[in-house]
Order: structure tokens, then C-alpha cells, then sequence
């Protein structure tokens, strides 16, 4: 297959402006010329950045415990120093599952599947309704954003329930977590950093007893379940599960929101996929699972190394950045055919959207449920459903493949 014609700004570094003119593009030509590629930018601390566009390459790193997660996760500014707010936040990352690594990483991975596990015969009912409650606020024939109106709001009811917030405002949850992805842009400064600590701090007065008593909540099975097991395992401390209940709120949310809205805006572009989920609910989980390869809401992720290691007959210094480019490693024609088509009847899931090995998302299986239900509710309820034809709004960011919004007719 020929390479794909290039736009006039764009760039071969994908931390260089221009290369999101076209990822895609971009993605395949690093694939066959430069599939290990030492970027002239840095995503922290001045270090050298390489990423890796391969299938194989990347399914390697991700499950591989020499390439390290704690390294790359980002930090307060230097004027951050003694400012309290912002050093709230820091401690909060710091405690993330995502970003730990060896026993650390095991202990509270393991007390997060438990409180999974506790809850997991409630979520499909959850899910249910929580879909059908964001169906109800729209009405066929008129013109919505559908991010808006329903992308966004299915998952963060589901999350608002799962933690034991179900009457909390939307209007609060989305500034919370709107501060907390500010800060982790790494090119915002100070404010955004003391933001986001008061953010957490207007979060955990919501979860404290007198918090959830003026919602009129009590304390959720999975709050409680996680605490429990934190409790048991001896060495969890209620910082580290008060940083991961932030973490859900902000990663069970908005990457799920993506996956609705790039599946939605998939299947509108192939309506001959789009009339089998019309058809048949069950129809639904091939559309998401091939979404998850063909437009992953997440598209790079990060690792430091410990020590030098080749791949792909290059030499990766110790202590480097590497940059693991799943959009692209998930269309790579050397392993998946027809890899640049939307193809959900082949049923592909051999896709890295949910990462393998340590890190591996935990939350996959209730994002495909979200996603699946909301999209077979949403082609059963408006058979008409179509592009209002003012075009997509991608989100410019590498890390990211997102809808700002999705302009749709009912």
C-alpha cells in the first residue's frame, strides 16, 4: 500500500506542530520509515522523547516491567514550591495506580479489583438506566451535540453512582475534572496546578459523612469495598485510595465520553455498519471493539526505561522517554488486515486500546458496556440519525483521539 498523501504543514515528529493535520497519515509513514523515532522534543523534564508505531513494538513495552510508568508522570511546576493547593494535587498523582510500578502497583491494583469485582453484578442495571435517563433528554428531529447531550453525560452519571454520589452536579463534576486535565496538560503553569488542588479538596468534602449527608447519599458498596481492602492489605494508605477515587472520576469518565462519540461518529460515516446496530443490538459490541482499534480515545501512552534496551535494531538509552503510539500500532497492515477500515464484522480484538500486561486498563470491561449500550440505545431509539453536515471538531492533541462535538440530527 502506498504511503498516504502528506498535508503542506505537516511534520514527521509527532510533538512537532503540523503533525496532527493528520495523525493518520503521519502514523504510516513513521511505520515504514521510522518505526523507532527520536523525537527533537520533550513531554518532560528535557528528556529525550522516542516513540514507537509498531504493533509488536508496542505490545513488547507495554508488557515489559523494565519500561516504567512512576518516572512519567507529570509534575508541579518549579513555582509550585510551598504552595499548598498545588502540592495537593501532586501528592494526589503521585499516588495514582497509573503512574506506579512493582508491589506498589500489585497491592493497589488488587484492592481496586476487588471493589470491582463487589459491584460488578449492579453495573449492566446501572448502565441501563443511566442511558435511558440521558435518552429522555432528547427528542427526534432537532439538532444537538451529541458529545454534549449524551457522550458526556452517560459515564459520568455511571461514575456519580459507582462512587456513591448520584445527586451530585453535573455542573461540579465537570469543572472538577476539567481542572484536573488542565494541570496534566504539561505546558500549563501554576494556576491550573492550584486549581486542580482545590478541586481535589471540594471532592473529598463531597465523599466526607457530612458531605454525603447534605447530598442525601451514603457512602458506596464500592467506595466502602475499596477502603476495606485498602484496610486489609496494611501498606494502602487512605491518601492512596482518595488519589484513586480521583483518578476514576476523571479516567472512567472522559475516555469512555470519547469512545461513545468516536463510535457514534464512525458508524454515522459507514451506514451500512451503522443499519446492523439498528438491527440488532447485538451488533453494538463488534462496533465498539472495532472503534477501540480504528479510532482509540487514547493514543499514546508513556514509559521511562531502566535500563538500555534495543528494539527494532535501535539502542534505547536508559532513563528515556518512550512515547507508545497505540492509534498507530492499532492500523498496522503487517498485522492487521484491511487495518486502515472500518471493519466491525471481522471482529478484531486483538487491538491494544486497553494496553496488556501490568498496566492493562482495569476499567475495560465497564467501558465497553457503557459504550456498547449507549450505542445500540441510541440507533434504536433515532433510526434517522445522521451528521447535521457542518463537519467533525477533533480535538488537537497527540494523546488524545476525541470529538470537541458531534453535531447530529435526531
Amino acid at each position: 500500500m502506498a504511503d498516504l498523501p502528506l498535508p503542506v504543514s505537516w511534520s514527521v515528529d509527532p510533538l512537532a506542530p503540523g503533525f496532527l493535520d493528520d495523525r493518520h497519515a503521519g502514523y504510516a509513514f513513521l511505520r515504514r520509515q521510522h518505526p523507532v523515532f527520536l523525537s527533537e522534543h520533550s513531554v518532560g523534564a528535557g528528556r529525550p522523547t522516542w516513540f514507537l508505531t509498531r504493533y509488536q513494538d508496542v505490545r513488547r513495552v507495554l508488557a515489559d516491567n523494565r519500561f516504567l510508568r512512576f518516572p512519567t508522570r507529570p509534575s508541579a511546576p518549579p513555582t509550585a514550591a510551598g504552595d499548598a493547593d498545588a502540592l495537593r494535587f501532586q501528592g494526589v498523582i503521585d499516588h495514582w495506580l497509573i503512574y506506579l510500578d512493582g508491589s506498589s502497583h500489585m497491592r493497589l491494583r488488587r484492592a481496586l479489583q476487588r471493589a470491582f469485582s463487589k459491584i460488578e453484578p449492579t453495573l449492566k442495571e446501572v448502565v441501563d438506566q443511566e442511558v435511558a435517563g440521558a435518552l429522555s433528554g432528547l427528542a427526534e428531529g432537532e439538532t444537538a451535540d451529541l458529545m454534549a447531550r449524551y457522550a458526556m453525560i452517560v459515564p459520568a452519571r455511571v461514575m456519580c453512582r459507582i462512587l456513591g454520589l448520584p445527586r451530585l452536579s453535573l455542573a461540579d463534576y465537570f469543572e472538577w475534572n476539567g481542572a484536573f486535565l488542565r494541570a496534566l496538560e504539561r505546558t500549563n503553569g501554576l494556576t491550573s496546578w492550584q486549581e486542580a488542588g482545590r478541586a481535589v479538596s471540594e471532592l473529598e468534602a463531597a465523599l466526607s459523612d457530612q458531605g454525603l449527608a447534605r447530598l442525601g447519599d451514603e457512602s458506596s458498596e464500592f467506595v466502602d469495598c475499596l477502603r476495606s481492602a485498602a484496610e486489609l492489605d496494611g501498606s494502602t494508605s487512605a491518601a492512596a485510595v482518595m488519589a484513586n477515587i480521583v483518578l476514576l472520576l476523571m479516567a472512567g469518565f472522559e475516555t469512555t465520553a470519547f469512545l461513545i462519540g468516536n463510535a457514534v461518529s464512525c458508524l454515522l460515516n459507514h451506514p451500512e455498519e451503522a443499519a446492523l446496530v439498528r438491527q440488532t443490538s447485538s451488533c453494538a459490541g463488534p462496533a465498539v471493539e472495532e472503534t477501540l482499534r480504528f479510532e482509540p480515545p487514547v493514543q499514546v501512552t508513556y514509559r521511562s526505561l531502566s535500563e538500555a534496551v534495543e528494539i527494532g535494531g535501535v539502542t534505547l538509552p536508559g532513563g528515556a522517554m518512550i512515547g507508545l503510539v497505540i492509534g498507530s500500532a492499532n492500523r498496522d497492515e503487517s498485522v492487521l488486515p484491511a487495518a486502515d477500515r472500518f471493519t466491525p464484522r471481522l471482529q478484531r480484538r486483538s487491538h491494544l486500546a486497553f494496553g496488556v500486561g501490568p498496566h492493562a486498563c482495569l476499567g475495560a470491561g465497564l467501558g465497553r458496556l457503557e459504550a456498547a449500550t449507549a450505542i445500540s440505545r441510541l440507533f434504536a431509539e433515532f433510526p434517522r440519525l445522521r451528521h447535521d453536515g457542518t463537519g467533525r471538531d477533533w480535538r488537537m492533541s497527540l494523546t488524545f483521539r476525541a470529538l470537541e462535538s458531534l453535531p447530529v440530527v435526531l
